[in-house]
């Protein structure tokens, strides 16, 4: 590693959380990287981005996020930060998180982070985190893929993220929607099928929808005019997610799960 410190991109829409979650990164970091210092860059989506220095201690800075892309512009807002804010180098380690970590699925998975699985995810410039997983291969634009890293916590260099490029995505709209509530994707995507349904599978409480993905998101609900924006904005940040690892994978990085 480049030098004695571990890098912490911490995504948060404002602060009922932040002294939780952070509690719980002080704790991963005693427990993996005890003889290295924390230093923890917050990015706060709820701030506006004309004041872009909200707090700032040797530390731990805190600074404004725009929301554009909900956390994936954070994310990539943080790491262009931690670059000039903290001197980063290519083989620093760093831990990206947002502030749905330890609420939406429970802290438990970060016990199985360990020191050897982290080792071995330096070595390889890998990926280290919770995989979640298709039971078939899905298509996404011009990628196949069947499995990603939860972008809730995940461990990689910060040399990995340059190679992969940005998390955040502009979508076309146009291109991937609709525009009526069904069906919601657009005939036209370019989204395989299979993943169209289980992607509708996940969110939506549709009746006789059947699916060979037996989970559900823990907020599905029935789709309806009322709703439909916050779902184009729950399925953008999901194809983010699902792209990154899938550019990933192309590029040969490996995803290692814990």
């Amino acid at each position: 590693m480049g030098n004695r410190s571990i890098y912490y991109l911490y995504i948060q829409f404002g602060d009922s959380k932040q002294k939780e979650g952070l509690a719980r990164i002080e704790k991963f970091h005693r427990k993996n990287f005890n003889k290295f210092n924390m230093r923890v860059l917050i990015v706060d989506n709820k701030y506006d981005r004309k004041n872009i220095f909200i707090e700032y201690t040797n530390d731990i800075v805190k600074i404004a996020g725009d929301n554009e892309n909900r956390e994936f512009s954070a994310y990539d807002l943080a790491v262009r930060s931690a670059k000039h804010l903290f001197n980063v180098h290519e083989e620093d380690v760093v831990i990206i998180a947002n502030d749905t970590f330890f609420t939406h699925y429970g802290d438990e998975y970060l016990e199985k982070f360990n020191k050897k699985r982290i080792r071995a995810c330096i070595k390889e410039n890998a990926i280290l985190g919770h995989i979640d997983k298709f039971p078939k291969d899905v298509t996404l634009f011009d990628l196949s893929f069947q499995e990603w890293i939860r972008t809730s916590f995940f461990l990689t260099k910060f040399s990995v993220l340059n190679k992969i490029g940005p998390l955040a995505i502009p979508w076309n709209d146009q291109l991937l929607f609709s525009g009526v509530t069904k069906p919601f994707f657009s005939p036209q995507a370019a989204l395989s099928e299979n993943y169209k349904k289980y992607l509708s599978y996940w969110l939506f409480d549709f009746e006789n929808l059947v699916s060979d993905f037996p989970y559900e998101w823990h907020s599905k609900k029935p789709l309806n005019e009322q709703n439909v924006g916050e779902f184009r904005g729950k399925v953008r940040s999901i194809l983010a997610e699902h792209y990154f690892s899938a550019r990933a994978q192309r590029l040969g990085i490996p995803l290692l799960s814990l």
